[in-house]
């Protein structure tokens, strides 16, 4: 559960998604009646500027090729529509077939989550979820999952997080507007269907990568993320070499972009790299 809620986080997105309705999103009142947005991190990106369109990654997994991933970032005034695709190829897909697809919406400013939907086929044990977000903090999530030779079940879950809370796609734009400075850290909730993480992010220095044939400088940011427990324990490490030494590893562009370039981990069947091949722009609306 861990390891997917990372892929989750880390890196997103499905152009097949991004027509697709998800209902009405719960609006963003003033702030004076909206708890979450007075947080300091539900302040907007001074200097995040993201390219509107289709960012697509490559899944290598102990050096091989084994799938892809999509990320599509669209804005329409003051909300962000964020969605992803994910699958295994051919050859992984003969031993453990995935596919993931979410779609998420969000205000620009103040930076909050407003709903979320994700679908995922593991093997056949197919789940979806919606998490809305309400403006004083609590969280309903809605799971549905389908598995060969049970029952279709339904379960609703009514959250209520202690700190900043996002749903997985909007912990990622929240990495990317965040104005990184080495030795930063931060850290939020990650709600994934019933489950909650406890995130904390580092900066650990920077790095220079060509990437699709150009020079870019990144932000090198350590990542963990601790499974909390139903009595709001967790047990995320708190000293910051601790967390350097680990955690996953995303490779930030220091622009205004702020794309993710590159991640590394580790996972119990070997290490992942995710990296960016492509970028396609978003088509403009068709004129009258």
């Amino acid at each position: 559960m861990k390891a997917r809620a990372c892929l989750w986080l880390l890196v997103s997105a499905s152009i097949c998604l991004a027509d697709r309705q998800i209902g009405s999103a719960p609006s963003v009142g003033p702030a004076s009646a909206n708890v979450r947005a007075n947080d300091p991190l539900a302040a907007p990106g001074e200097h995040f500027r993201p390219r509107l369109g289709a960012l697509g990654y490559q899944v290598l997994w102990r050096s091989a090729v084994a799938g892809e991933l999509t990320f599509n970032i669209d804005r329409r005034d003051n909300r962000y529509t964020l969605a992803l695709r994910g699958e295994s190829n051919e050859q992984i897909d003969r031993i453990y077939k995935v596919r993931y697809q979410a779609i998420s919406q969000l205000s620009a400013n103040p930076f909050l989550p407003l709903r979320a939907v994700y679908r995922e086929n593991v093997q056949n044990d197919r789940k979806h979820f919606t998490a809305d977000f309400h403006p004083e903090g609590r969280i309903t999530v809605v799971r549905d999952r389908n598995r060969p030779g049970r029952d279709p079940s339904k379960t609703v879950y009514d959250l209520r997080p202690e700190k900043f809370a996002v749903d997985a796609l909007s912990g990622l734009c929240l990495i990317m507007k965040t104005d990184w400075k080495e030795g930063m850290t931060l850290n939020f909730e990650v709600v994934f269907g019933k489950d909650r993480f406890d995130a904390t992010l580092r900066c650990v220095g920077r790095a220079r990568m060509d990437v699709m044939g150009i020079r870019r400088e990144a932000w090198v940011i350590a990542v963990d993320m601790a499974e909390i427990e139903e009595d709001g324990a967790s047990n995320a490490p708190k000293d910051a070499d601790a967390i350097a030494k680990d955690a996953v590893r995303i490779y930030l562009s220091n622009d205004p972009y702020r794309e993710i370039l590159r991640l590394t981990g580790n996972t119990p069947l070997g290490d992942v790299q995710v990296r960016l091949r492509r970028f396609s722009p978003l088509k403009p609306p068709a004129q009258p």
